[in-house]
């Protein structure tokens, strides 16, 4: 590889590397690579021997170019190479198959960024075939599907490799060699269609799952590794572990609703809440004697509300985001307000 032929020539040879045997029915297509732009130039057929030569004026010195190798119908392409830095180019091809079962995932890294209007979520994937074919999918149509995710309801601004297949489930169309190939996406979510946080199906046995959670306050519970915050380009992130996942498996990672709409919602539960509490209290039925409520019994009723609401913060301090804290304290701010509203009623002083 050190030594170089003369400018004008670039060749080589095409070879299955499970068999060693050369391949005799390959196409090559010469792409050149200048100025951030690729141009297929030209192709041609391999001979017997599985060899390639292109040569012309078009071969200058240092040009920098791309080969991909066309067989049965998948492209294998070369690294960027240069006119004259290399003797011989050997382009490795397999034999393809339409089976996953050497398919899985060697990490799958996902990111989470809950802002006040919608969730960002960027998946990166690396996916390892450990046979030793080319995995092609399944052709629908004239499309070829292959890499499979199901993504949660509601996707849009959608951005990368995938195209939808129907009910929510997206392909990434490049066929897998054997070893590590790079899948990488992004999209953006309405947390007001999460149900409780981000629903992950694993499709593919997966030997390493990682989340990045921001806000970086987020915890979650096992089985869930905690590996503390990191710092990405001046950014905090939450970082969570899984391992050894199993195919259709499913992974739920709860997430709070933005503070401004958390807020939003919150106070119209408690809007309802004191509405039921007031109406309950105005429509029970009461003894003459008992015609006007008891204030004294009123303030006695809110110290003891706000007394549980205490009690309930400090219980669940630093998990302000559990489901039945929530709901708990919904109730009890409710009744609260209720209260309130009766001790205004009768213009008794009340204390903040």
């Amino acid at each position: 590889m050190a030594s170089t032929l003369a400018a004008e020539t670039v060749q080589g040879y095409v070879i299955n590397p499970i068999s060693g045997a050369p391949i005799d029915d390959a196409e090559i297509a010469f792409f050149t690579s200048q100025d951030g732009q690729v141009n297929e130039i030209l192709r041609k057929h391999v001979d017997a021997q599985g060899r390639f030569a292109f040569s012309g004026p078009f071969l200058k010195p240092d040009l920098g170019f791309v080969l991909v190798a066309l067989y049965q119908g998948i492209p294998y392409p070369s690294s960027e190479l240069q006119v004259g830095a290399q003797k011989e180019i050997i382009l490795e091809v397999y034999e393809p198959t339409t089976a996953d079962e050497n398919i899985r995932m060697a990490a799958h890294t996902l990111f989470l960024s809950l802002r006040s209007a919608d969730l960002e979520v960027a998946q990166f994937v690396q996916a390892d075939n450990q046979g030793e074919r080319t995995y092609v999918g399944q052709l629908e149509g004239s499309a070829r599907q292959v890499t499979e995710f199901a993504l949660p309801p509601g996707v849009f601004n959608l951005a990368g490799s995938l195209n939808p297949a129907g009910d929510n489930h997206f392909f990434d169309n490049r066929p897998l060699p054997p070893g590590l190939s790079q899948i990488t996406f992004n999209f953006q979510l309405e947390p007001r269609q999460l149900d409780g946080g981000y629903l992950h199906q694993v499709l593919y046995p997966t030997d390493q799952f990682e989340v990045y959670l921001q806000p970086a306050s987020i915890q979650l519970d096992p089985p869930f590794e905690d590996l503390g915050t990191v710092d990405l380009h001046g950014e905090q992130f939450r970082r969570l572990r899984l391992e050894n996942l199993q195919r259709g498996q499913r992974v739920l990672i709860p997430l709070p609703l933005p503070q401004a709409l958390r807020w939003i919602l919150k106070w119209i539960a408690l809007g309802a809440a004191a509405l039921t509490g007031v109406l309950a209290l105005a429509l029970r039925p009461t003894p003459a004697a008992l015609q006007r409520p008891d204030p004294e019994a009123l303030q006695r009723q809110r110290r003891e509300l706000l007394q549980q609401l205490a009690q309930l913060d400090d219980a669940h301090a630093g998990r302000q985001d559990n489901r039945r804290y929530l709901r708990e304290r919904e109730r009890l701010m409710g009744e609260t307000l209720a209260v309130y509203h009766l001790l205004e009623e009768l213009d008794e002083p009340t204390l903040p």
